[in-house]
């Protein structure tokens, strides 16, 4: 049996990838931003992760259990099965009561969430 090659697309320019994920920030100040999405979007490069989408969250009372950006986010993960990825816990609230909640949000969706680990010779590159 021949094949033509015709009919043969290769798609070369998305790498085959073992996970999908969606990046998450919340940095108000857009240099900080910049840098934080930077360092997803490498982690991801890195590790062979189909970065799907990211998530930049506007909320300004970053205190607060429920904001819209975090309840997209939620819904996402839970819709389209697709992990997390984000440059520290911290960037889910500066309260360890509101982290630990939203945190069980998210593990209620069954999804894994991935931390980036850091690198001080890539934040020494600039963003």
């Amino acid at each position: 049996m021949t094949v033509d090659s015709a009919f043969i697309e290769p798609d070369f320019e998305r790498p085959s990838t073992e996970r999908r994920v969606i990046g998450y920030v919340h940095a108000l100040n857009p240099i900080q931003r910049a840098y934080e999405l930077r360092s997803i979007a490498r982690f991801c490069d890195d590790n062979r992760y189909e970065l799907v989408r990211t998530v930049e969250d506007h909320c300004p009372d970053h205190s607060a259990v429920d904001c819209p950006t975090f309840a997209e986010l939620v819904e996402w993960l839970t819709n389209d099965r697709i992990d997390l990825v984000m440059p520290n816990l911290d960037h889910l609230s500066t309260d360890k009561v509101v982290v630990s909640m939203r945190l069980d949000r998210i593990t209620a969706t069954t999804r894994q969430v991935f931390v980036v680990p850091d690198d001080n010779s890539f934040r020494e590159s600039g963003a």
